[in-house]
């Protein structure tokens, strides 16, 4: 930590120094002496948390780099927040409670004696929905992974008579499967397959609900057109 020490102790002493001269006909200066004053704050903050308290890590970029701090508890800062800020805080997910307890999650947010109410979905997901889970497919990391989950999808996108939802875990990964589908035979003359890094969201959902046979592959979407949905993920 000692060259961020050199650092904090240079930016509270350019601090300390522009205090002193007259800065109050100086806009620029003034704004200086502020964010000066704001990088100390949150360098000090940086350098003397504890290693119980959270995670410290630097971004790279071109020519330039972040430090960052990410806290393992926002309960205190954040339920301070909610109770400054007043009004309703609404959460909703499909993951907030374990059965119906909503206690850990209430518990991490720093709300743990709010309202919480558990409402089931009206899908019926034992007549309407089926999960397949591929066998044989190479390790997440290999080169042939993202090839190997369109073939495996394939023959349940012609089952569905097209009107499928693949979703990608990167944009890499979702533009190797439209290259891919591209490159199948028939592809060009059977389901159309509407790329969502090569449209806009909203044109490509549109395109998709219209379609009599779409095939849709996007990194984040939903579509209530899709009759199969087909998920890509890189963990292990």
């Amino acid at each position: 930590m000692g060259a961020l020490d050199r650092i904090r102790e240079a930016l509270t002493s350019a601090r300390a120094g522009a205090q002193r001269r007259p800065i109050a006909d100086d806009p620029g200066l003034r704004h200086a002496v502020r964010r000066a004053a704001k990088l100390a704050e949150s360098l000090t903050a940086i350098v003397d948390a504890g290693v119980e308290q959270g995670l410290r890590y630097v971004e790279s970029g071109r020519g330039t780099f972040t430090l960052a701090f990410t806290p393992f508890e926002v309960a205190t800062r954040f339920g301070e927040l909610m109770r400054a800020q007043g009004g309703a805080w609404i959460f909703t997910s499909a993951t907030l409670a374990v059965g119906d307890d909503f206690s850990h999650f209430l518990g991490r947010i720093g709300a743990p004696t709010a309202n919480a109410v558990r409402i089931e979905s009206p899908f019926d997901f034992e007549s309407q929905a089926m999960v397949y889970l591929p066998e044989a497919l190479p390790d997440p990391a290999s080169r042939e992974y993202t090839s190997r989950v369109v073939a495996a999808a394939l023959p349940l996108v012609e089952a569905a008579g097209g009107r499928s939802f693949l979703l990608f875990t990167s944009h890499r990964a979702l533009n190797e499967a439209a290259h891919e589908l591209a490159m199948r035979p028939g592809s060009a003359s059977g389901f159309r397959c509407w790329c969502r890094a090569r449209r806009r969201a909203s044109r490509c959902s549109s395109a998709f609900a219209s379609s009599a046979t779409p095939c849709c592959s996007a990194p984040r979407a939903s579509g209530r057109a899709s009759t199969c949905v087909a998920t890509h993920s890189r963990s292990s």
